[in-house]
């Protein structure tokens, strides 16, 4: 399965929250896109075809945060009692058993590059990705 989040865009709409550094922000508003809009989370087949759709939540709701609210768990599940993993962007990182995601340079790898083997990795999961 291939899990990805999706922001829509909308028209403005005025509701604030409290972000996680407690100033009060547009809960709408989604800072890594720069615009108005609704998360939503999606599970496809490897070819695309999509199987479930979560609820839409605000834009400024980060993905993982979505998906730990709709489907994580159904995800653990899936791959500890089906063997059935789950591909996933770099914006899942640290998701948990079964999300395989990309493997970032670590903060201390000052400008190294990745080891091959998992340079290999990083190309073959976005291949899989890809197709959906």
């Amino acid at each position: 399965m291939i899990l990805d989040g999706k922001l829509f865009s909308c028209d403005r709409l005025g509701e604030k929250t409290t972000s996680v550094k407690g100033t009060e922000i547009d809960r709408w508003y989604s800072g890594k896109h720069r615009e108005q809009g609704g998360n939503i989370q999606a599970l496809t087949t490897p070819e695309g075809f999509p199987i479930w759709v979560s609820p839409v939540e605000p834009g400024s709701v980060h993905d993982i945060t979505a998906a730990e609210h709709h489907v994580l768990g159904a995800l653990y599940w899936a791959a500890s009692q089906l063997d059935l993993p789950t591909l996933a962007d770099g914006g899942y990182q640290g998701a948990g058993a079964g999300v395989h995601t990309v493997i970032k340079h670590s903060k201390t790898g000052h400008g190294r590059p990745l080891d091959p083997d998992n340079r290999t990795y990083n190309l073959l999961l976005r291949s899989l990705r890809a197709l959906a």
